[in-house]
């Protein structure tokens, strides 16, 4: 029985640089959110192209419809440091604004904007 070969690649550089892996995270994360965008000019991609996915949604009678308006990030409450010592996860609260439209025979009428 033979000892198996050991091949050493310690000595060989990296042939690519290694980019900084968090700060890839976070701009990718920032992209999804689009935090810094204003509500009104959002673009598809993120949060926004979720929520245009999934509304409206209608009830199972079609009697009533909700539409999907825009979203917004709130300021979090504790910042990341406070969030560590009161073993809290961090976040953003997020609200969305909503339509109600119930259909009353000649299309949906009577919107109610929703907020929360």
């Amino acid at each position: 029985m033979s000892a198996p070969i050991v091949r050493d690649f310690s000595r060989i550089g990296d042939a690519v640089a290694i980019p900084n892996l968090i700060d890839v995270q976070q701009v990718s994360y920032s992209r999804f959110l689009q935090e810094n965008t204003a509500p009104d000019t959002a673009k598809r991609p993120g949060v926004e192209a979720l929520f245009r996915e999934i509304f409206p949604i209608e009830s199972y009678d079609k009697t009533m419809q909700l539409e999907y308006l825009l979203y917004e990030m709130e300021k979090p409450r504790y910042t990341p440091q406070e969030c560590r010592q009161l073993r809290l996860t961090y976040g953003y609260p997020m609200k969305i604004t909503c339509r109600l439209r119930k259909k009353d025979g000649r299309g949906y009428g009577g919107a109610v904007d929703l907020s929360g």
